[in-house]
This record gives C-alpha cells, sequence and structure tokens, in this order.
C-alpha cells in the first residue's frame, strides 16, 4: 500500500503510443514485496498499472515501458482506454499525488522552471560564442590583410621594386 511516507517521487512521464502522445502521472515508493525483498512500487495513475523495480528510476521506466505497451496493442480501443480512465478505483493515490503536489510543488512547473533557465544559459552561451566568432573572424580578416601585405613586399622584394630602401 502506498503511502505519503514512503513516497520516493512522483510526476508526470509523457510518451507516444500508437502515435499518439499520452500523459502518465505517477508515484513512486518504497516497499517492500509479499517474500521480504526491498524495492520500488511505480504506480500510474491513469491506467492503475504498477511496475516494481530494485531502485527508483528502474521502477519508473518499467512503468512507462509497461504503460506504452499497453497502450499500444492493436486490440486496445479508445473506448477501452476511456472507460480505464473514468475508473475510480485509483482515486486514493490521486488524492495521494494532489496531496504531494500541495507539498513539494507541480513537477510541471519545476521542469518549465528548469527548462526556461537551461534556455537561458543556453542563449548566453551562443551569445558568448558569437562575440568570439566575430572577435576571430575580424583577427582572421586582420591577418589575411597582413598576409597580402607582406605577399606583396615579398614579389617586390623578388623583382626588384623594393619600397623600404636598398640592402
Amino acid at each position: 500500500m502506498l503511502s505519503i511516507q514512503n513516497i520516493v517521487q512522483f510526476g508526470k512521464a509523457y510518451g507516444f503510443a500508437n502515435y499518439e502522445k499520452f500523459r502518465l502521472h505517477y508515484l513512486v515508493a518504497s516497499t517492500r514485496t509479499p517474500d521480504g525483498q526491498d524495492g520500488y512500487l511505480a504506480y500510474g495513475l491513469e491506467l492503475g498499472l504498477t511496475a516494481f523495480g530494485k531502485d527508483p528510476d528502474s521502477a519508473r521506466n518499467d512503468l512507462r515501458a509497461i504503460a506504452r505497451e499497453f497502450l499500444s496493442k492493436e486490440e486496445r480501443t479508445h473506448e477501452e482506454v476511456f472507460y480505464l480512465l473514468s475508473n475510480t478505483i485509483g482515486e486514493k493515490y490521486w488524492a495521494l499525488y494532489r496531496q504531494v503536489c500541495f507539498l513539494f510543488g507541480d513537477p510541471d512547473f519545476e521542469k518549465n522552471k528548469n527548462l526556461t533557465s537551461e534556455n537561458k544559459r543556453l542563449k548566453e552561451d551562443i551569445a558568448d560564442l558569437h562575440e568570439d566568432y566575430t572577435i576571430q573572424k575580424i583577427e582572421k580578416n586582420q591577418l589575411l590583410e597582413e598576409f597580402e601585405k607582406m605577399k606583396k613586399e615579398f614579389e617586390d622584394l623578388k623583382d626588384g621594386n623594393l619600397t623600404h630602401g636598398k640592402f
């Protein structure tokens, strides 16, 4: 049984099944199997699917794979999935999810905040790279001009047309 005390992860997993996007809310909790093994149970709220893993990430990833496989079955109809979504058996888990979101914040908000921060950092990095590129381009042009001058002086020396005096 999941309880708020043993929840270690929660969130939304996004994926595709049969070319349709799906979002799966999940809870991951530390638990013990009937035979006494310690591990983690991942519970998919929309479909009532579960997965067990030795660590939270493997339980969550297995849950995503199970959900993808479940939704990808050719005989699975939209009506069947729609019916499952109306099932209230998992309502106690939804209540836990809402409580965890209340205590720790919506995972989408945190994800968006992190993505916004990462996007800002990447834009700054791009601006720095653009500045470096512009400086290198200017320096390259200066070097090319210097090279052309030296090349002309060398040709003049070779032809005997010294412009800076004679030896």
